[in-house]
């Protein structure tokens, strides 16, 4: 009787396990291609592939809001994919890439992801937003470009919009643009109507590896302030 026990015991556990192990299956991240182009990241003549990869529950309407932007929703990040030479032209998005850099963008900050662009240089350019048509709204561009063998944040420029309502009901509106170019090492601000002025201090590149929106230059956050 006691042995009868322990097998019905045990494959209701076995039961429990399998049936636990399927639901956290069900709750598993997804891994889908957001946004992807090629270029010559690393210059060597031979085309590159990169790619935005949304990581999240997943979602049933995914490609329909993916055309010109995406809102990453709870649970999801963007992570950034980059295969290089012949692979890189012809790589299966689901082949391990080159490079892999987590949460390419901070969702607390520019949580609207836009496609992928390339510069005239043939670097890498990842937008981001904050929102649009709000009272505040900004938007970053990351310059990715290749140094030494790997991939660097090369330059990095914001622009804004801020709306502020004046005590006779009427709205007054301060634009302005941050641009860093981290490999010459300077930088402008400009705060419209005024003409762009250098940013105190040097600037590096910095690895990608190693990028954080913490190591956002804080002249690039000046515009929080009214003050020109």
């Amino acid at each position: 009787m006691r042995m009868a026990f322990r097998l019905s015991f045990r494959v209701a556990l076995g039961l429990m396990t399998m049936s636990a192990a399927a639901a956290q299956a069900g709750t598993a991240s997804k891994s889908e291609v957001l946004y992807q182009t090629s270029l010559d990241i690393d210059r060597d003549g031979r085309p590159d592939k990169a790619a935005l990869v949304l990581v999240g529950p997943g979602r049933t309407d995914f490609h329909e809001l993916t055309r010109d932007r995406y809102r990453l929703g709870a649970d999801e990040r963007i992570d950034l994919h980059i295969y290089l030479g012949k692979r890189g032209e012809n790589a299966e998005l689901n082949e391990w890439p080159d490079f892999v850099k987590q949460q390419i963008a901070d969702p607390e900050r520019v949580p609207w992801i836009e496609p992928l662009e390339v510069s005239q240089s043939g670097s890498l350019l990842i937008s981001a937003a904050h929102q649009w048509g709000a009272s505040h709204d900004w938007t970053e561009i990351m310059t990715v470009a290749y140094r030494n063998g790997e991939p660097v944040v090369a330059g990095f420029t914001m622009g804004w919009s801020w709306n502020s309502l004046l005590d006779d009901d009427t709205f007054e509106t301060l634009e302005g643009e941050c641009d860093v170019n981290f490999l010459t090492g300077k930088g402008t601000l400009a705060k419209a109507p005024s003409t762009p002025k250098p940013i105190k201090g040097v600037f590096k590149a910095v690895r990608l590896a190693d990028w954080t929106s913490a190591k956002i230059p804080r002249a690039c956050d000046s515009w929080r302030s009214t003050e020109d």
